[in-house]
């Protein structure tokens, strides 16, 4: 944690997209974790809006749909 290795990993990914003529990247997180949120905004992605009651969380209890913070990258 910390050490900038996700914001590379999404960077990475977004710039072999770019490579292979992909035009969006999309990106999901919980709507509360601001270190997630960060990490795809350092990276370019734009914040689309939440989408509620969207996915479960295994790691969150209790095991429910969760909100989500929804983010695109577009070429």
């Amino acid at each position: 944690w910390g050490n900038g290795y996700a914001t590379e990993a999404v960077m990475a990914m977004r710039d072999l997209a770019s490579r292979l003529d992909i035009k969006r990247l999309y990106a999901a997180c919980h709507h509360e974790h601001q270190a997630s949120r960060r990490v795809l905004e350092k990276a370019g992605f734009d914040f689309e809006g939440i989408l509620r009651r969207y996915c479960e969380f295994p790691n969150l209890q209790p095991a429910e749909y969760q909100d989500v913070a929804y983010y695109a990258w577009t070429e």
